[in-house]
């Protein structure tokens, strides 16, 4: 019961700083245009330097060897999860922008905005090292294909993947490899930036739910369905899928773990802060992100204490 309360009150923690964003643009503190500020300050400076500090810290020569197959795994994940979520999103729109949202929401959780706090906070900083590890060929995705989707564009450039947060977990792992040591300057200056990352995540999704009545979003039923899919159908599937694989393969359970919580996060917030970046209407994207985040209150806690009654938590 006591992982279920940590991971309730850590929710519950960062949906307070989503209502903080929605009373800003409510109250006409901030005009509607902050989002497209706000957006960029999160995935071009705090997610980066949460990145930098976490690899820097658990990328050592000893852990590459059960690096490599979390890796793996992931790839593997990310492709059925990319498979369902298409088929899913049919189901839903037919409108290409929403479509694209649910396809992506559906196949890219909140790792980033929900995922590694939450993570962090239950786990420790080892689960969020692996979880990160895990999260890797999902960042080269939203950075190339995921991006691609949201902001509507046809061609896939090499240069998407020349972004900060890639960039960032490409010389975290160097200086923790080398096991260099950053100056105190820099280490504090890292560690103040990633402390703000999730804070300023949630409030950018209120400062997008401030443009809609919170009555459009909470009356929706659709909402509600798109988060089950999310936060039911997909772990069920992929975990289940990973267990067997696990138990078949005699491989370690650290894998299958990684691939339920992974699945069992809230939708993306990149489709709020990619689609708004480039100019586009974030409102469904943010809509169905709080709504899942809502509901996550309830499934995710669940879910942690489930896989550590399983034994399955190997970190």
């Amino acid at each position: 019961m006591e992982i279920f309360l940590i991971t309730a009150k850590q929710m519950i923690t960062l949906l307070c700083f989503v209502a903080i964003g929605f009373a800003l643009i409510k109250l006409k503190i901030l005009d509607q245009n902050a989002t497209k500020v706000v957006s960029v300050i999160v995935t071009k400076i705090f997610i980066p330097m949460l990145c930098f500090n976490t690899m820097s810290n658990k990328m050592k020569v000893d852990s590459i060897a059960k690096s490599w197959p979390i890796i793996l795994t992931s790839v593997l994940f990310l492709c059925v999860a990319f498979f369902l979520g298409k088929f899913f999103a049919k189901f839903f729109t037919k409108d290409r922008n929403e479509n694209s949202i649910y396809t992506y929401g559906f196949a890219i959780s909140n790792m980033a905005y929900i995922g590694y706090p939450v993570v962090n906070a239950v786990f420790g900083e080892t689960g969020l090292f692996y979880i990160m590890l895990f999260d890797l060929p999902f960042s080269v995705f939203v950075f190339t294909i995921g991006m691609s989707m949201l902001t509507q564009q046809n061609k896939i450039r090499l240069k998407m993947l020349a972004n900060p947060i890639l960039i960032a977990i490409a010389l975290g792992s160097v200086v923790g490899l080398v096991g260099l040591q950053m100056p105190e300057i820099v280490t504090n200056i890292t560690t103040a930036g990633a402390n703000c990352m999730s804070p300023c995540a949630m409030i950018l999704m209120g400062l997008v739910l401030g443009k809609a009545t919170l009555k459009d979003t909470l009356l929706k039923p659709k909402m509600y369905l798109v988060s089950a899919v999310r936060l039911i159908a997909m772990p069920i599937i992929l975990g289940s899928i990973a267990y067997f694989v696990c138990w078949a393969l005699n491989l370690d359970m650290l894998y299958a773990c990684m691939t339920i919580i992974a699945a069992s996060l809230p939708m993306g917030a990149n489709s709020v802060a990619f689609v708004e970046s480039a100019g586009f209407d974030g409102k469904v994207g943010a809509q169905s992100c709080f709504v899942s985040s809502l509901m996550a209150l309830i499934t995710l806690p669940i879910v942690f204490m489930l896989l550590q009654m399983l034994n399955l938590v190997s970190f």
